[in-house]
């Protein structure tokens, strides 16, 4: 008698607990340690935060798992955790975390409990909750997944246990769902039953993957645009009649890219490029006359077509620094080379092409983030013809310094 009672007792609480979470305009659910734990006090040892392109990740390793509620508010900008049963015991400073879909967030200094805010200057949801079983480097965590919101909240409360046994007389292997119908006049729970689904037909299942793998498509792309300073190197030309020298002025680059995000932090891009610097100085034989002067005209452009991957890595701040390298296609041309009035080159060619650089982002808001960055470019050796039609070959490289603007499209 005393042990059923101990069960409707228990299982009333969590109805209780249910109810006050669902009584503000606001989502809200708990996420359930089984029976053998429900009372169980518990502690957090420590709080790791993953930024990822589709959410930010919170992992919490406590020493078994424990009750964990959460609530968004009606803007859907503030998203409140709380551990009822388990006491912070980590030194780690977690107050001062952000970045990712995180702004701000607070842990308050009850003794007895572990209560979060986290503050977002976006709309943010709870994309998922559960439980991690120990392996050989973890003991027993709590997952926390947050994902931005671009939908209104469904006003729904549901309890789930972690191991689907909460001796409520259904099947181990049940997701139980507490109060479906929840009106906003009067919140009320009608009872815990196995929710019964309908299985989807072959036709809705390719429909609704073919949905989703579009819609994170788009969510996860980006536009970007910079421009810059671009130094070329000295060059040197060899072959044929052409045994010169060649210094350029300080020129300027544009550069425009359409990218994604991926997994793990990474992100792929497609790139146009396009910089310009002066002739400064020509030293050396062109066509069996000897130059070494500062009376020149004419200058060198690369148009380039470049595929980046860049890596960005979190700092849990706005500022996050990245590292990237890229190869393509780049045309490079020698317009109408002069030295003392005499023409020299005027001729283009296509070769290969590398990238390599790094720089920061800083996230300016949701959609949008301001990057510095450098890169190092280089290309295959090009040939070109002179004047007379005489062929030779040159080597390229250069250093290109940038700042820009990055737009997620979703």
């Amino acid at each position: 008698m005393n042990f059923q009672l101990c069960k409707i007792t228990k299982i009333v609480s969590v109805f209780i607990i249910l109810m006050t979470f669902s009584s503000n305009k606001s989502e809200s659910a708990i996420l359930l340690a089984s029976m053998e734990f429900i009372d169980k006090p518990a502690t957090i040892s420590d709080m790791r935060v993953g930024n990822h392109p589709d959410k930010t990740r919170l992992v919490f390793d406590v020493s078994h798992p424990t009750n964990l509620a959460y609530t968004v508010s009606d803007n859907g900008t503030s998203l409140k955790l709380s551990l009822p049963k388990a006491v912070w015991v980590g030194t780690k400073e977690i107050n001062r975390i952000a970045g990712g879909n995180i702004a701000k967030l607070k842990r308050d200094s009850n003794p007895k409990s572990t209560n979060l805010t986290i503050t977002s200057r976006h709309p943010i949801r709870v994309k998922n909750t559960f439980f991690l079983q120990p392996n050989k480097n973890k003991g027993h965590r709590i997952v926390v997944d947050i994902a931005k919101s671009s939908l209104s909240f469904t006003k729904l409360s549901k309890a789930v246990t972690s191991d689907a046994n909460i001796e409520l007389g259904v099947r181990s292997n049940s997701k139980i769902e507490i109060a479906q119908a929840i009106n906003t006049g009067n919140p009320y729970i009608q009872r815990a039953f196995p929710r019964k689904t309908k299985k989807p037909t072959a036709s809705e299942k390719m429909t609704k993957s073919y949905q989703e793998d579009k819609s994170d498509v788009v969510q996860n792309l980006y536009a970007r645009g910079s421009i810059g300073l671009s130094m070329f190197n000295e060059t040197s030309t060899l072959g044929g009649k052409s045994d010169f020298d060649a210094e350029f002025e300080p020129g300027f680059i544009l550069n425009g890219a359409i990218g994604m995000k991926l997994e793990n932090n990474f992100r792929a891009e497609g790139e146009f490029l396009f910089s310009q610097s002066s002739l400064k100085q020509i030293s050396g034989t062109s066509n069996g006359i000897t130059h070494n002067t500062e009376n020149v005209s004419g200058d060198l452009s690369a148009l380039a077509l470049m595929g980046n991957a860049i890596l960005d890595i979190p700092m849990n701040s706005r500022a996050t620094p990245y590292a990237m390298a890229g190869a393509g296609l780049t045309a490079l041309s020698l317009n109408d080379f002069q030295a003392s009035n005499i023409s020299l080159v005027d001729d283009m060619d296509w070769v290969l092409a590398f990238q390599i650089g790094g720089g920061i982002s800083l996230e300016l808001d949701r959609k949008t983030d301001i990057e510095i960055g450098y890169r190092y470019f280089e290309s295959q050796d090009p040939e070109f013809s002179d004047v007379t039609t005489t062929p030779f070959k040159s080597n390229f490289s250069g250093h290109n310094f940038l700042i820009g603007a990055k737009v997620n499209l979703n």
